[in-house]
């Protein structure tokens, strides 16, 4: 394998063959867009965008990680012992196939995944609106205790471990628009976000990855139901809509928790710390809050629909799906929250 390397300008080469996968994509999405079949039908269009993401991800994946091993397995032959040279090789293969796999994994579960999302956005005009009230009041109404207790003690510790300093150099004035650009522009959206991951998410896996395991997905299919507009639509809708209603509510209960103990523990006046807000806050901190809480909302509500319909192995894999949708679901909010406060702050601020 190794004296078979592609010349640099050759038609093997790694970016030759990107290109060239990147050629066909473009073809496969003009294809796609040309052949939609009916007014307002654009299932081919979104299938086959979905699966070519999936595609040119994989593709190129494998073409570059196919050259970095032929290049490293024969560095590494070079530099090792002649008695050691079919062991190390052998280890090499496996160690390099073994993390091919699991890149090759984790493209096509976001090319399921962004195919999940584009489905769904198709189907939101279908959603039942009677499901949609009952999921928002299921996955939204009832996540106000956790959110008003995890606010208010976050809340509380930001005052504490600003106030006695700011009162020390003179700054008392600054405890509550800190504390309220705090929670607004980060705090307020990513608590929200991690709770209702936590108890919303784990509760969307398990719901329909149940289903899965018993086999009324595919009763729903047999209906000629599809079980995006069944299933997913709804729930996604409900926790877009209710994450900015989370958020504000969890500004509000983090300022007050943040300004009782600023007034017992600093002896700032209520006066200060409000009049501090109202001088320091912008409507753009609120707002920008809450288009992290949609975002973060779409996130939980696409993961933990992708791992409940992708469940398997019984029960097992019931809990296997509920723990993987919590951990991902947190792992994207932190990401994206990074990417999110960069554009809305940084650049659009």
């Amino acid at each position: 394998m190794v004296g078979r390397m592609a010349a640099p300008g050759g038609a093997g080469h790694p970016l030759f063959l990107f290109w060239k996968q990147s050629l066909k994509l473009t073809a496969l999405l003009a294809r796609a867009a040309l052949l939609r079949p009916g007014r307002g039908n654009f299932y081919p269009f979104r299938f086959s965008m979905g699966r070519g993401i999936q595609w040119i991800l994989l593709n190129t994946i494998t073409v570059f990680f196919s050259d970095f091993q032929e290049k490293f397995i024969k560095m590494m032959y070079n530099n090792t012992n002649k008695d050691s040279k079919g062991v190390s090789t052998m280890g090499l293969h496996m160690i390099c196939r073994w993390i091919g796999k699991r890149m090759t994994y984790c493209c096509a579960a976001t090319g399921r995944i962004i195919n999940l999302f584009l489905a769904t956005c198709s189907m939101l005009n279908q959603a039942s609106p009677r499901e949609v009230l009952r999921q928002m009041a299921k996955l939204g109404a009832d996540s106000l205790p956790i959110v008003s207790m995890t606010s208010m003690c976050t809340g509380m510790v930001l005052s504490v471990q600003t106030a006695k300093e700011f009162v020390r150099f003179g700054a008392a004035d600054s405890v509550g628009g800190i504390v309220a650009i705090a929670m607004g522009r980060e705090l307020a959206p990513i608590l929200a976000g991690v709770v209702v991951a936590g108890r919303i998410g784990a509760a969307i896996a398990a719901e329909i990855g149940t289903m899965k395991v018993t086999e009324q997905i595919d009763a729903l299919r047999v209906m000629a139901t599809s079980p995006v507009q069944y299933l997913v639509a709804p729930r996604f809708i409900a926790i877009v809509l209710m994450m900015p209603v989370l958020v504000i509510y969890a500004n509000l209960v983090g300022d007050v928790g943040g300004g009782l103990v600023a007034m017992n523990y600093a002896g700032i006046s209520s006066h200060m710390f409000t009049e501090s807000i109202r001088g320091f806050i912008e409507a753009w901190d609120i707002i920008g809050g809450l288009i992290k809480g949609s975002v973060f909302g779409a996130i939980i509500a696409i993961i933990g629909c992708h791992k409940g319909l992708n469940t398997r192995q019984g029960a097992e894999g019931v809990g296997k799906s509920t723990t993987a949708s919590v951990v991902l679901s947190i792992i994207l909010i932190f990401i994206f929250n990074y990417f999110l406060s960069v554009i809305l702050y940084v650049h659009g601020g």
